[in-house]
């Protein structure tokens, strides 16, 4: 057990009327810190006195240690009405300084701040405390929110799900950062409520008719799907990656909820298609943000900004992330398999050499200039290359083709003269001088 979760019980402060009550809140946070490595972030109340008490006498001391030079580098002592506090030390250029707090007033400030935002959800919290607070963690906004009885108790807004067989889960996965900001690269699940993600705001359309600049149409949104809950599943996940101005679509089947993972798969099709200027996500910003800035880091020549806006179906008419796991489905029961992964390269062909009404064309030519060529099926009827395997077999067969195709008309310009489009009554002297005019000629 971390030396903060067994100075938890020393720290807990009497019980509360309040929604949510103060033993049960410290208890369960305990429970948290015991599953997983120790929070440096938290702080008992006799480790934030010593702390204070180091960095005072490290800054007097003639000899200072390695531990000495990092505290001073990374906290601040000011002096405040309530007595000295721990604050973050500033950076050259930054105006925002945090304060560190001990763990015993965590919950005071959670409660507070959740009742001011109106019962708000974590990442509406996480961006307020972050603003004053240095190390109230989303672990412990978790813990509060989930015995919040007001939130519980709330009315939960309907949320339209695609309707999908059941060899394929119905529902997108809700993906985040891990609670650990810089701890983890994992990417976790939280509730629709505390994401603060309506309906609304999902499936809102893009005014693209109002942008100004052309650097923004273009932009490319992902999206992960689970697939399958099944253990023995080897993949799990489906990566959609799409681009708005070619309608191209890319499937990618995943092993696991990784950012790292997701980067590797958009990095191949970046480095291959190019990348867009905005990527934005139905999973949040909370995966985009963290992709865009893995990308820029793993390759500085490419440079992508996150959005939180959305692609609707009406965008992707026939080809949204419902109509995808259907067309998988419908490949699972045409071929008798139950690998899934192995039909995603298929519904992709399927959907980019689909005409799109919007560009006149398929996305496939939209980007090549032409659909995939099928070899010999490209311009040979089944029954003539099924039972070629060789290249004489081929060269026979070419030589027995019929060479007589199709009549082709040979077309020259002939211009047809206005005179015979007028009507020449019987009897008319007009008609006998343009005859003597063609004679003459």
């Amino acid at each position: 057990m971390s030396d903060v979760a067994v100075g938890l019980q020393s720290d807990i402060k009497n019980p509360s009327n309040e929604d949510v009550d103060r033993d049960e809140f410290y208890r369960r946070l305990c429970e948290v810190l015991t599953k997983k490595a120790s929070n440096a972030a938290l702080l008992s109340r006799e480790k934030y006195c010593w702390l204070i008490e180091r960095i005072k006498y490290a800054k007097t001391a003639a000899k200072k240690t390695p531990a000495d030079y990092r505290r001073l580098k990374k906290f601040e002592i000011i002096e405040t009405p309530d007595g000295e506090k721990l604050y973050s030390a500033r950076a050259l250029g930054d105006k925002r300084r945090q304060m560190f707090v001990p763990i015993d007033e965590v919950y005071d400030i959670i409660a507070e701040y959740h009742i001011k935002l109106n019962h708000g959800g974590r990442s509406r919290m996480m961006v307020e405390l972050k603003r004053k607070y240095r190390n109230v963690t989303a672990e412990s906004v978790l813990v509060y929110l989930s015995m919040c009885a007001t939130c519980k108790n709330k009315t939960p807004k309907k949320r339209t799900k695609p309707s999908l067989n059941a060899s394929i889960s119905e529902k997108f996965e809700n993906v985040t950062e891990s609670c650990n900001d810089t701890s983890s690269n994992a990417i976790s699940e939280c509730s629709a409520s505390n994401l603060e993600i309506e309906p609304e705001d999902l499936l809102r359309e893009l005014k693209y008719s109002t942008y100004k600049t052309p650097e923004l149409y273009s932009r490319g949104q992902i999206d992960i799907l689970s697939v399958t809950n099944e253990l023995c599943e080897e993949y799990k996940y489906l990566m959609v990656y799409r681009n708005f101005i070619s309608k191209f679509i890319h499937l990618k089947a995943m092993k696991t909820l990784n950012v790292d993972e997701a980067v590797d798969e958009l990095l191949t099709i970046f480095l291959m298609f190019g990348a867009p200027n905005i990527l934005q996500s139905l999973n949040g910003l909370a995966l985009a943000k963290p992709i865009c800035r893995r990308i820029s880091n793993l390759c500085p020549q490419i440079k992508v900004v996150a959005s939180d806006s959305t692609f609707t179906k009406s965008d992707f008419e026939g080809k949204s992330n419902e109509d995808i796991l259907k067309k998988l489905n419908d490949w699972l029961d045409k071929n008798d398999s139950r690998k899934w992964q192995e039909g995603v390269k298929f519904v992709q062909y399927e959907l980019n050499t689909t005409f799109n009404e919007v560009l006149c064309r398929t996305p496939s030519e939209m980007v090549f200039g032409g659909n995939p060529k099928g070899g010999l099926a490209s311009f040979m009827s089944r029954n003539v290359f099924e039972d070629l395997i060789t290249e004489e077999d081929l060269v026979a067969a070419l030589d027995n083709k019929d060479p007589i195709g199709p009549k082709q008309l040979k077309l020259r310009e002939s211009i047809v003269l206005p005179r015979n489009f007028i009507k020449i009554e019987p009897g008319d002297d007009s008609q006998t001088e343009m005859e003597e005019e063609d004679a003459d000629d």
